[in-house]
C-alpha cells in the first residue's frame, strides 16, 4: 500500500509527529508549503497514485475542496484514494468554527482525532461523522534520546515555557497559549518573589530556534510549563516529560491522560500563582523522580505507537458532497506565502 501524510511546513509540531511516525508506519510526507497553490499539491497526490492519503494539516484538504482550481481535482483524488483528517486541536470545536469543521469531516472518508476529550466532543457534538479513533502525537524519539544521553547538568530552581505567543489570532483566539495572562505575570512574580526560579521563555512568533537548541534548553531545566487554554497535544510538554522535567500544566490536551498518580496534583488553574505555587511545592516535596516521569513518557509513546493512521477502505461516502466553492484573496495569498517562505530556505 502506498501512503501519503499532509502537513503544513517541515518545522512545525505536525512535521515532526509525522515524521516520527513514518518511522513504524510506512509513508511518504508531503509538505503543503512545498506547493505554490491548493491545485499544484492535489495534483502531486493524484499523479503519487497512494492508496491512503492522510491530512495531518486539514487546512490542506479544506483549502483544495474550496479553491475552484482544485475543487475537480479533489474528485478524483477521492475516487482513488482513501482520505482521511486529523483534528490536533479545539479550533473546530467553537461555534464560529462549527459549519467549516463540518464540511471538512464531509470531504474525508474518516478523520482521527488527538486525545480523549476530542474523541468525547466530536463523537457527541452533532458532527457529521464520529471520529474514527485516536491518533496521539509522538515526538521525535530519536533526538530525544540522544539529547538525554548529552547529561547535561540541570537547574533545580529554572522552568521552561516553550509556544507561539500569536497562535490562534488568525482564527479568532487571543492569548490562546496563556503567554499574557499567565507568562509574562508569572514571570514577573518569581523576579519580585527574591527571583525564586528563573523561568526560560521561547516564544517562536519572536524567533525561531532550532529543536535541537530547545531540547538543549529544555534538559537544562528541572520543569516544563504548559498554560493553555486548550492543547490538542502539546508537544512540548511531552518533549519535556521524555527529558525528565517536571511537568505543571492546565488541564488541557494529553495532560488528565498521563499526569496521573501522585502528577495529577501538578494540573493546575490557569493563573500565575498556581503556577508559582506549584513551582514551590514540587522543589519543596518531589512528586516524582526523573526516571518516573521518563517512564510515564515512554508508557504515553508506546501506546501512541500501536495506533493506526491510515484506513485500506472507504469508511463513508464515496462521492465528493457539495461544497460552495470559492478562493478567497486572503487564503490565495496566505498559500502562495507559505510556499515563498519555504523556497527562501533552499
Amino acid at each position: 500500500m502506498k501512503n501519503a501524510i499532509v502537513v503544513d511546513s517541515p518545522n512545525s509540531a505536525l512535521a515532526i509527529a509525522a515524521r516520527t511516525r513514518v518511522q513504524f508506519q510506512k509513508a511518504q510526507i508531503l509538505y503543503s508549503s512545498s506547493y505554490s497553490s491548493p491545485k499544484k499539491l492535489c495534483i502531486e497526490l493524484i499523479e503519487g497514485d497512494f492508496d491512503n492519503v492522510f491530512f495531518g494539516w486539514r487546512q490542506a484538504l479544506y483549502e483544495i475542496a474550496k479553491s475552484p482550481g482544485a475543487s475537480s481535482c479533489l474528485s478524483l483524488l477521492r475516487g482513488r484514494s482513501s482520505l482521511g483528517v486529523l483534528v490536533p486541536d479545539y479550533i473546530g470545536v467553537a461555534e464560529s468554527h462549527f459549519m467549516k469543521e463540518s464540511e471538512l469531516i464531509d470531504y474525508a472518508d474518516y478523520y482521527l482525532v488527538t486525545n480523549q476529550e476530542l474523541l468525547e466532543i466530536y463523537s457527541t457534538g452533532g458532527y457529521p461523522k464520529k471520529p474514527s479513533g485516536l491518533l496521539h502525537d509522538i515526538p521525535n524519539l530519536e533526538l530525544l534520546e540522544a539529547t538525554y544521553r548529552l547529561n547535561l547538568s540541570k537547574n533545580d530552581r529554572k522552568a521552561i515555557w516553550v509556544g507561539n505567543s500569536k497562535w490562534g489570532r488568525r482564527q479568532g483566539f487571543l492569548d490562546h497559549k496563556g503567554f499574557f495572562r499567565v507568562v509574562k505575570p508569572l514571570n514577573d512574580l518569581l523576579r519580585k518573589h527574591n527571583s525564586c526560579f528563573d523561568l526560560q521563555i521561547i516564544d517562536s512568533s519572536k524567533l525561531l530556534v532550532s529543536q535541537e537548541e530547545i531540547l538543549r534548553s529544555m534538559s537544562g531545566s528541572s520543569y516544563i510549563l504548559q498554560t493553555s487554554t486548550s492543547e490538542g497535544t502539546g508537544l512540548p510538554l511531552l518533549e519535556g516529560m521524555a527529558l525528565g522535567l517536571t511537568p505543571i500544566s492546565t488541564s488541557v490536551g494529553v495532560v488528565p491522560e498521563i499526569l496521573v498518580g501522585s502528577l495529577n496534583q501538578n494540573i493546575v488553574d490557569r493563573s500565575p500563582e498556581s503556577f508559582h505555587d506549584a513551582l514551590h511545592s514540587n522543589l519543596d516535596s518531589p512528586r516524582a523522580t526523573r526516571e518516573d516521569i521518563r517512564e510515564l513518557f515512554r508508557s504515553y509513546a508506546s501506546e501512541a505507537m500501536k495506533e493506526v493512521i491510515f484506513s485500506e477502505h472507504k469508511a463513508f461516502q464515496s462521492e465528493t458532497p457539495e461544497v460552495t466553492r470559492f478562493g478567497s484573496a486572503k487564503s490565495r495569498l496566505e498559500w502562495q506565502y507559505r510556499f515563498w517562505k519555504d523556497q527562501s530556505k533552499v
